[in-house]
């Protein structure tokens, strides 16, 4: 007989209290029931009417048991689909008929249009930080349904900024497309108005009595507007001047790089239009076979002025002062190109600043010279002979090379500048800068300056050759622009004399231009800014010294004799290889087209040298 002792069952495994137990949990599901039950049928209609008192985790948590809680994010992403501005009301409100399409496509809820609208409003007025989150639709294969449209846009207001009167939708959304990273995107545009002072609201801009302005800054509009129907992402354009600066791509070599790349896309963009006609701004010769939703060279051109132009406006503080007219009426009024020609005018009497960096120092110096041959066709309307760029218009209507350079007001008050173009008559040296005689005679080019950081501190265009008169007028303006503010800033002459001395001035053809008997003279500048080109440093750049035959330019205009060793001197000639790449896309555009298109790429240049610098990194330059 065993010894051992029976163990005692477990109380846990008692059958009355397994049974107790399962009666609990039975009790308190069913009392969960209940109350989600009871919650089921309260009143949401009560929330509306503020008769309940609730907070908006309390709303969230009725509203969840009483449509889910998938409907109800699926809501939210509706409602911040569909803009709040869309007003119009024909047999239903126009913005509750899109909610409902697009709610109902999402398959959540099988929910009514007045139970949507009545959800809709506790949720926009009820509920702020939920609505606030930012979760875009992506559950709906738009191409799949024409009704439905993957954007809105409106206008970023919904009353009016002049009288404070509630705005109203007058026409249908018209069809547009939006190109983004992804591919083209198809949108439908609001337009709002004022029916008191007839104020019409765009997109990205809207239109008075006066003409159309921008809307302030502070409403940080997510679009680029390239005509009626077409806007692009910021953050798809952004990569066009970066690649125009560092890989000299041609607005039409940027729009086949995008449809090629989202192909695809592009193919289910024109599978969901209700038919496969082009889009209105496309329709001309230069787009024709454009196929809906391609990107066109047309498109990049038009967003990069536009944009340029309003980031230009922006950096001189007239961004919502411009007023766009077809027929200027005022200084700052006009068209874009008006704009891009007012910025011109601005780029050809100031210099480009920067922020000196310690590593930029160490490459001291500054040096000019020419990039000829840039553009050949779009300068007719121009006169480029150098021996009539003094012949300027008493009347300033006369375009001319000295309207272009910005030196018309100085040569009517120093003619003496192109009239008197000999040099000294000991000069020998028979150092060629332009090339074959026969390209001279009609070649046009830029002139630059250029620090020997990489900076490109001064540019201007060149007409027929790169003549020393032309060359000494572009070096003395830029000289006496590059000091002239250090009076203000309160330095004596002695010091601004000082600071002149410290520039030595690197050109492949300097000793022609020293030489120029005009150089002799004081400059027609008050002091001691006359005394600048006497006070510069003047040397022939390393690598153009070896083709100077006169005896004297070694003598005198040797680097090696008046700069340190590791000075660059050929900066410029180095920039030159840059800006040698760009004359293929510059070429055939108008000639305001292309000084804009200069200036822009140069502040892109200028900042990301600027960058470099500071992070002590070498500016990348093509080799050759």
């Amino acid at each position: 007989m065993s010894n051992k002792k029976k163990k005692r069952t477990s109380s846990m495994f008692d059958f009355d209290n397994v049974k107790a137990s399962v009666q609990e949990k039975a009790c308190r599901t069913h009392h969960v029931r209940q109350v989600l039950n009871d919650l089921r049928n309260v009143n949401i209609n009560d929330i509306v009417s503020n008769d309940i008192d609730l907070g908006e985790d309390e709303i969230l948590a009725l509203m969840t048991t009483k449509i889910s809680i998938q409907a109800v994010n699926n809501l939210r992403k509706t409602l911040q689909h569909v803009p709040a501005n869309i007003t119009r009301v024909t047999e239903t409100p126009m913005r509750s008929s899109m909610i409902y399409e697009v709610f109902k496509s999402l398959r959540s809820a099988n929910l009514s249009m007045e139970e949507i609208e009545t959800y809709s409003k506790i949720l926009e007025s009820r509920c702020p930080v939920f609505m606030s989150i930012n979760d875009p639709i992506t559950d709906i294969d738009f191409s799949s349904d024409k009704d439905l449209l993957v954007k809105y846009l409106t206008p970023p207001v919904s009353v009016c900024m002049r009288c404070d009167k509630r705005l109203s939708m007058r026409n249908n959304p018209s069809r547009a497309v939006l190109f983004t990273l992804r591919g083209p995107v198809r949108c439908a545009k609001v337009t709002l108005e004022c029916r008191d002072c007839s104020t019409r609201y765009g997109v990205c801009n809207y239109t008075d009595k006066c003409g159309t302005r921008f809307y302030p800054q502070d409403f940080d509009i997510d679009l680029i507007e390239v005509s009626n129907v077409t806007y692009l992402r910021p953050d798809l354009y952004q990569w066009m001047p970066s690649l125009s600066n560092h890989c000299w791509v041609s607005f039409s070599g940027f729009a086949e790089a995008y449809n090629e790349i989202n192909e695809n896309q592009i193919k289910k963009y024109a599978q969901s239009l209700k038919d496969a006609s082009v889009l209105d701004e496309d329709m001309d010769d230069s787009n024709k076979g454009i196929l809906p939703g391609e990107m066109s060279a047309k498109v990049v051109a038009n967003a990069f002025w536009k944009r340029e132009a309003e980031l230009e406006l922006l950096s001189h503080g007239l961004r919502e002062t411009w007023i766009f007219m077809e027929k200027k009426s005022g200084p700052y009024t006009g068209t874009t190109d008006d704009i891009m020609e007012y910025i011109d005018k601005k780029r050809s009497v100031e210099q480009y600043s920067h922020d000196c960096s310690a590593h930029c120092k160490e490459k001291a110096l500054s040096e000019m010279s020419s990039q000829p041959h840039l553009s050949e066709s779009s300068f007719e309307a121009i006169n480029s002979g150098l021996d009539k760029i003094s012949q300027v218009s008493k009347i300033g209507n006369s375009p001319n090379a000295s309207t272009f350079q910005g030196t018309s007001d100085f040569l009517l008050q120093n003619p003496e500048f192109v009239e008197n173009q000999e040099v000294q008559g000991d000069m020998v040296c028979n150092k060629d800068t332009g090339g074959l005689k026969t390209l001279q005679c009609w070649s046009r080019g830029i002139f630059f300056i250029v620090s020997a950081g990489g900076h490109i501190e001064y540019w201007q265009p060149l007409y027929r050759s790169e003549s020393p008169t032309q060359a000494y007028l572009i070096t003395v303006l830029w000289l006496y622009g590059k000091f002239k503010d250090l009076k203000d800033a309160g330095y004596s002459e002695d010091e601004i004399i000082q600071a002149m001395s410290s520039v030595v001035l690197a050109y492949d053809n300097m000793c022609h231009l020293d030489g120029l008997l005009v150089s002799k003279k004081n400059l027609p500048f008050p002091k001691p800014f006359d005394q600048a080109w006497k006070c510069i440093g003047k040397v022939i750049d390393r690598l153009h010294i070896r083709n100077h035959v006169d005896p004297k330019c070694q003598l005198q205009y040797n680097a090696d004799d008046k700069v340190p060793s590791h000075f660059n001197t050929m900066a410029c000639e180095q920039t030159f290889i840059w800006a040698s790449r760009l004359k293929k896309v510059m070429c055939a555009m108008p000639h305001i087209h292309q000084f804009f298109f200069l200036h822009r790429l140069v502040k892109y240049r200028n900042a990301y040298t600027e960058k470099c610098h500071k992070q002590r990194k070498t500016p990348v330059l093509p080799k050759k």
